[in-house]
């Protein structure tokens, strides 16, 4: 019978070698004699949980075909380690060194056992020219079809991804159809002290395309208690100037239209929600995003960054109304926890005839956390991008990592602002932090110390 006949020492040596051979797909198409060279130049090792295989920032120390188990590809962020793949059976990890090829941005490590052939670099620079040529299309055809893979897996992510975004966003406009559609909620807002005409002139003004510091003046003429406004903040401890300020001109000129234009909506801010600690720290909240958002337009080059800061100075007014109507109404608690504050503060403005734009902005301004910036209206896109890449600045500021934050879109939301940056860490050091810091000495006393907080807690750039 054949299975009991006896082979050959030949036979039976190259039945041999061809299970010694190792089992990995970029070695499927390399004849003998190549797969004897790449055989001869490697070799087979074991690594334990933990194990590194190549750090990040330095160059391949080998090329790793694996065998069994998983790698894992760690992606440095900040004083941490993050998952950002992983490589299985079949994978590579590595390569041949070459003088263009830029170091690992990963670190690779073994996620319990892991068996690789290894070639170190020597090793594969050694390789004569055909064996190295085979091997080369060998990596070729695993990188592709790896390639190929993630390709397929990342559209299928991003279709569940946005799937879950929208039913997201319904159920955010239901709730914002609670508050436009409830008549409690209506005469609930209705109740609420109206804005200064000072300040709704005021914004209504910066829309114009032609706006400057001598409209404040102009309007300060038709409306003494402006300048009044003005000047009783510039000259208090708020400003801790060193020499008073007597008039509006020379406010103007000391502190800048943007930053006389930022303290009038603020001062007219605060006059409608009452001097308790959870409405200064909510107002100190929005003060901090208003002076980020208002830095963040003048990186981005728009042409009125003040109608950022404006943004920012209104963007929790529909949390104000929130706290202010749970301390009128502690029985309703959990239904007006229920309100979106988005929708409320949109409501709100739009009653004090703030300008369509802004309250568009504000009433959109939590749905850059779960959808992408060409789901929002072409209105008031930039807007929203540019408060949501404030409000992330002003959290990093407060010690939150990019981890903990909504990034899910943040690089479109960046390029939606008219911002450059690889990520929110490097936006924040590198150009926020020193912009500000030139500002500063103008700012109120409040944020020259929060800004300064802030810059101790992260350390060094």
């Amino acid at each position: 019978m054949g299975w009991l006949l006896k082979r050959n020492e030949s036979e039976t040596a190259e039945a041999d070698a061809a299970s010694d051979a190792p089992d990995h797909p970029a070695l499927a198409g390399l004849g003998e004699p190549e797969l004897e060279a790449v055989r001869a130049a490697s070799q087979v090792r074991k690594f334990a949980p933990g194990d590194v295989l190549a750090e990040a920032g330095l160059p391949d120390p080998a090329l790793f075909l694996v065998l069994e188990g998983e790698v894992g590809l760690l992606c440095p962020r900040g004083d941490r380690l993050d998952l950002a793949g992983t490589v299985g059976p079949g994978g590579t990890v590595g390569g041949p060194v070459h003088p263009a090829r830029p170091p690992r941005s990963t670190a690779a490590v073994a996620r319990g056992g892991v068996t690789c052939l290894v070639l170190a670099a020597e090793d594969l620079a050694a390789l004569p020219e055909g064996p190295m040529a085979a091997l080369s299309r060998g990596l070729a055809a695993v990188a592709d079809g790896r390639a190929e893979a993630l390709l397929t897996r990342e559209a299928e992510t991003a279709g569940r991804t946005l799937a879950v975004a929208r039913r997201a966003r319904a159920l955010l406009e239901q709730r914002q159809a609670v508050c436009e559609g409830s008549d409690m909620v209506k005469k609930i807002v209705a109740g609420v002290p109206a804005l200064p005409m000072y300040a709704s002139r005021l914004a209504a003004v910066l829309q114009e395309d032609q706006s400057s510091a001598s409209d404040v003046v102009g309007l300060a003429k038709l409306d003494p208690s402006l300048a009044a406004v003005v000047l009783k903040t510039v000259n208090s401890p708020y400003y801790n100037l060193q020499n008073k300020v007597t008039d509006l001109q020379h406010a103007v000129v000391l502190l800048g239209f943007d930053q006389v234009y930022q303290l009038v909506m603020a001062a007219g801010m605060a006059t409608t929600m009452p001097n308790t600690p959870e409405f200064r720290e909510l107002q100190l909240h929005a003060n901090a995003v208003s002076f980020i958002a208002m830095e963040v337009g003048r990186l981005a080059g728009v042409d009125k960054p003040a109608s950022l800061a404006t943004l920012g100075l209104l963007h929790d007014i529909g949390m104000s109304v929130v706290l202010l109507l749970k301390e009128q109404y502690p029985h309703l608690a959990v239904f007006l926890g229920m309100l979106e504050p988005g929708k409320l503060g949109s409501m709100l403005l739009e009653r004090w005839q703030i300008p369509p734009a802004f309250c568009q902005a504000v009433m959109y301004q939590h749905h850059p956390d779960i959808l992408p910036p060409d789901e929002l209206p072409e209105s008031c896109r930039n807007q929203t991008a540019a408060l949501y890449v404030a409000h992330l600045c002003y959290d990093h500021l407060r010690g939150r990592s990019e981890s903990e934050l909504p990034v899910l879109f943040l690089p479109e939301y960046l390029e939606a602002a008219g911002l450059q940056a690889p990520d929110l860490e490097t936006l924040v050091r590198r150009r926020l932090l020193p912009a500000l810091a030139q500002r500063r000495a103008n700012f109120p006393e409040p944020m020259r110390r929060f800004f300064t907080e802030c810059e101790n807690r992260l350390g060094p750039r």
